[in-house]
């Protein structure tokens, strides 16, 4: 479904921001520039682990970290100068010197130059002109910005669909992207699959969008449905996986509203979290992100525990963070009553989990 929005509905969103330091930025290309054919920094894998950071992030710039007139950061509460510190100086060492691990860009990056450029900005979420081929060139905070407005908004307000047995459907913010934001249904629901019964969640899904020659642009909505995993994956068509974490009480702040995180993961010998997420961990061990490995062997143990079948709640149990691993076609699971597949020469197939 699409829709329109008058310019100016929305007043403009106060956001706290940061810039990206330039003399960080001159150490990162002294450093990575003469060992790469170009001269672009992996950026968007430092917006991954941004995202994967703080919930309350709501824009990362994926390029043009040098334009000072532009912010890098913008968020609903102030980021630790400490957390984007410390995922700088990750990111840093896995992406930009991973050959060099003997500099140590923890103490090359001086946290003062970030903290200099904290600033709040008002961000215009429903403004735009008009290019001159009649195509609407709205904001960057209409693309960014408001469809997490939405989304938080449908997230607080509740979705007015019932259930056939009449139970209202709970909503949870899901996790920051590049632009499209979801409101998913949580807990996940019980549903009949053609194995037995699986948990699966309702979830909507607010973007922004232009159209050619159209001189407003679109909101976007669309209704989609997450199967997640509940039992040991035995095999996945892909190598890359994203993990949807909840943590009940908080990632950073107590206090902060439910929000997912999306954290990637990926297969290189074993599961793991990908894009230097483990040497984060490592610093910032208050982010409650399980082992991979973990979550996929026993998948149903970090769902919530509420309209599960057969499952009865545990006081340690409860105390873990929720992650969601979502199905994907081609995957297979390890059933009760059946031992992982063999391949004809006796061995498991690639990328077995072991529970």
């Amino acid at each position: 479904m699409t829709c329109t929005i008058e310019q100016g509905a929305l007043p403009p969103r106060r956001l706290d921001t940061l810039r990206f330091p330039s003399r960080w930025l001159r150490l990162l290309r002294s450093q990575y520039r003469p060992r790469h054919t170009r001269d672009d920094l992996p950026v968007r894998a430092l917006a991954d682990l941004l995202r994967a950071s703080d919930r309350n992030i709501v824009d990362v710039a994926n390029w043009g970290l040098d334009d000072q007139d532009k912010y890098w950061i913008a968020s609903t509460e102030a980021v630790p100068t400490v957390v984007v510190h410390t995922v700088v100086a990750t990111w840093a060492g896995v992406f930009v010197t991973a050959d060099r691990p003997h500099i140590d860009w923890y103490q090359l990056l001086d946290p003062d130059d970030l903290e200099r450029t904290r600033d709040t900005e008002d961000v215009p979420v429903t403004a735009w002109t008009v290019a001159p081929n009649g195509t609407a060139a709205p904001t960057r905070g209409f693309f960014q910005v408001l469809p997490g407005m939405l989304t938080a908004h449908l997230a607080e307000a509740g979705l007015p669909l019932l259930h056939p047995e009449s139970s209202p459907r709970h909503l949870v913010l899901g996790p920051t992207l590049d632009g499209p934001r979801e409101a998913v249904e949580w807990p996940p629901r019980w549903m009949p699959d053609r194995n037995g019964d699986a948990p699966w969640s309702l979830g909507v899904r607010i973007g922004a969008q232009t159209a050619w020659q159209e001189s407003e642009p679109r909101i976007h909505i669309d209704l989609v449905l997450h199967r997640w995993l509940h039992l040991p994956l035995s095999y996945s068509p892909n190598l890359n996986l994203h993990a949807w974490l909840l943590s009940p009480g908080g990632i950073l702040r107590p206090s902060e509203r439910p929000t997912f995180l999306r954290v990637p993961g990926t297969w290189r010998g074993r599961w793991r979290w990908s894009n230097g997420l483990e040497q984060l961990l490592t610093r910032l061990s208050q982010l409650p992100h399980p082992a991979l490995p973990n979550v996929l062997g026993d998948p149903l143990r970090y769902l919530p525990h509420a309209g599960e079948p057969d499952r009865a709640s545990d006081g340690e149990d409860d105390q873990l963070p929720h992650a969601a691993i979502q199905y994907q076609s081609g995957m297979r699971l390890l059933r009760p009553a059946s031992p992982p597949s063999l391949t004809a020469a006796g061995r498991p197939p690639r990328r077995v989990i072991t529970p």
